[in-house]
């Protein structure tokens, strides 16, 4: 079955958490861990998140505005590489480049469902470029 047929993706890649404040990254940290049984990676800074997504990644969640700057030149990068990902930010899904405002957004403060609800889609679509 193909990815556009709605199979969902498994992996032992890690999904990467993107997310400077430690008490929203634990708790996406579980919310993940415990829906989707992968192994997980949070990171503070767009540097730390540059140095992992060198190797393979399961799936992405960033939040826009992190300690050293923004996640969208990263996003950009995820999209271009096949990885799916969404947002989970307190920013505004408006901001957004025109490039980027199909990718699913979880506003904060979240429900964990919605994030959960957001991982799903991202992993059961067929990642476009």
């Amino acid at each position: 079955m193909s990815m556009s047929q709605g199979k969902s993706r498994v992996s032992d890649d890690p999904f990467l958490i993107v997310e400077d404040d430690v008490v929203v990254s634990l708790d996406l940290e579980y919310i993940v861990a415990r829906r989707f049984h992968g192994p997980v990676v949070a990171v503070s800074s767009v540097a730390q998140a540059r140095a992992r997504v060198s190797g393979p990644i399961r799936a992405a969640l960033l939040d826009i505005d992190v300690r050293d700057g923004t996640t969208l030149a990263l996003a950009e990068d995820l999209r271009l590489r096949g990885v799916p990902f969404a947002f989970v930010s307190g920013s505004e899904p408006g901001s957004l480049p025109a490039r980027l405002r199909h990718i699913p957004f979880v506003s904060k403060p979240y429900a964990p469902d919605a994030v959960t609800r957001a991982l799903g889609e991202i992993l059961r679509a067929p990642v476009t470029s």
